[in-house]
């Protein structure tokens, strides 16, 4: 307990603990009520989603080393607060999610 507490003595590593929970919280209520809004909402099926999902955790798998090359370019910092940027617009798009693969939202 006690190496806890030195760690967040530190006020940098409190807000990055702070920064980290808040985003784990949002990508677990995201992964709960995302599910629900695809399936209920969108239409999308369970197998659809399934996909989409292993798609996803694929992608993420394989663009571990070339994040890392960017971090190491760029820094931590700077490439943690993009790629923080890219999900949140990537989180956006999914409000106009109307089909299963590859379309624009179409007007309704």
């Amino acid at each position: 307990m006690g190496e806890v507490r030195a760690l967040l003595a530190d006020r940098a590593m409190r807000l990055l603990v702070t920064g980290s929970l808040i985003n784990s919280v949002g990508n677990g209520v995201f992964a709960a009520c995302g599910i629900i809004y695809l399936t209920k909402f969108v239409g999308f099926s369970a197998g659809q989603l399934g996909v989409g999902l292993t798609v996803a955790e694929v992608i993420g798998f394989a663009a571990g080393l070339p994040i890392g090359a960017i971090c190491d370019r760029y820094g931590p910092k700077r490439t943690t607060l993009g790629l923080l940027a890219v999900q949140a617009i990537a989180l956006t798009v999914f409000v106009f999610a109307d089909a299963f693969c590859c379309s624009w939202p179409r007007p309704r």
